[in-house]
């Protein structure tokens, strides 16, 4: 005996639909903070690393300032992304090109567990 599918074709090609609509949607400011916060209360170990790593950058930056050597600094960046521009164009579109599907997953699974939340929280 064949298997009965819960929806019609119809409802299955409107489901599929909307889903590449929401697939092709940038995510937002909002959707970002959220992730960030689902992410302090499901890894706070990688939050944690993240901060110390974001510390440890304003403490070097605040020693290259206190040492007056920031206009040097800021040069020296300057003359590398010239001397280098196209091999940090290319850099950055290969990074691109192979985060790509990984992006696109990562949103769409986000996505869909923000529409579990509220689903769960409209239910309650």
């Amino acid at each position: 005996m064949a298997k009965r599918s819960i929806f019609t074709a119809e409802e299955l090609e409107a489901m599929r639909l909307f889903d590449e609509m929401v697939d092709s949607m940038p995510m937002t400011d909002e959707d970002y903070k959220q992730i960030d916060f689902d992410d302090a209360l499901l890894f706070p170990e990688v939050v944690k690393k993240k901060e110390h790593t974001k510390k440890k950058v304003a403490r070097q930056k605040a020693a290259i300032i206190a040492a007056g050597r920031l206009e040097e600094r800021k040069e020296k960046s300057k003359k590398y992304a010239e001397a280098n521009k196209e091999r940090i164009k290319a850099r950055r579109a290969a990074y691109y090109q192979e985060n790509k599907e990984r992006i696109a997953a990562h949103q769409k699974a986000y996505r869909e567990r923000k529409k579990l939340a509220k689903k769960a929280a409209a239910q309650a």
